[in-house]
């Protein structure tokens, strides 16, 4: 049987967190797979969440989730193709989320940071967030500092890399 993949591990006490670097010549599949199976397994430390299409039980993982927010009193929480009704609160579902990709925007509204196409920063004292389904939202003004400070850390984090 011909070998696939060389993987090697090297322990280096100066990380915080795992590393992973992909080498290859080029993107294959296999590459795509291996990519897949990472992220779930990192993703398996946060659970899903349990949501409602009409009379349907509906478990969306959270990198599929692009902001939960609060309408009449419910809970709705989008993906980029469809809404769901949620019998949890606000507070409970901010518990759950992974805290490094969800940030709260306002008393009503959680939103997923890797599904950010964009902020607009330009607008006095608001800041406009552009997600890639081509939706939108505003970040109330008492949380845009907080905003600030994340995407601020994002930025450097990806200097890094």
């Amino acid at each position: 049987m011909s070998k696939k993949v060389d993987i090697s591990l090297e322990v280096d006490p100066s990380y915080e967190l795992p590393h992973v670097i992909i080498r290859t010549g080029r993107k294959t599949e296999l590459i795509e797979r291996m990519i897949d199976a990472i992220e779930r397994c990192v993703e398996e430390e946060y659970p899903e969440v349990v949501c409602y299409s009409g009379d349907s039980v509906v478990l969306l993982r959270q990198q599929d989730i692009t902001r939960v927010y609060s309408e009449n009193r419910k809970i709705v929480v989008c993906t980029d193709d469809e809404r769901y009704d949620c019998k949890q609160t606000l507070s409970d579902l901010e518990e759950k989320l992974d805290p490094d990709t969800f940030v709260r925007i306002s008393r009503f509204e959680l939103i997923n940071l890797k599904k950010v196409a964009g902020f607009d920063l330009n607008i006095a004292g608001t800041i406009k967030v552009y997600f890639k389904d081509r939706s939108e939202t505003f970040v109330a003004r008492r949380y845009v500092s907080l905003i600030q400070q994340k995407i601020k850390a994002r930025i450097e984090g990806s200097k890094e890399k």
